[in-house]
């Protein structure tokens, strides 16, 4: 699990209302080179972003530093024929 973080409200602080975009593409560009690193490497990846951000940053020991989570992505083997879908039943 790869659990990149953000001082959101450092950046906001530093440019203004654009770092929310800044932030997002920050982030973005960080799961997609997640995702075709994993790819390359023939491993399977996923990013969730809705999750309890609060109870990472407790358990990662992020409230001294401000910074916090968007998103979390997982990695590891990909099961064969992850999908399996059956479109002769649609």
């Amino acid at each position: 699990m790869l659990v990149p973080t953000v001082r959101t409200t450092a950046v906001l602080d530093a440019v203004g209302d654009r770092g929310y975009r800044l932030v997002n593409a920050t982030i973005g560009a960080v799961a997609q080179s997640v995702y075709t690193a994993a790819a390359a490497l023939d491993v399977g990846c996923g990013v969730a972003l809705g999750f309890d951000n609060i109870s990472y940053i407790e358990e990662l020991g992020l409230e001294a530093t401000g910074e916090a989570p968007l998103l979390i992505m997982m990695a590891g083997h990909e099961r064969p024929a992850p999908a399996d879908y059956r479109h002769e039943l649609t």
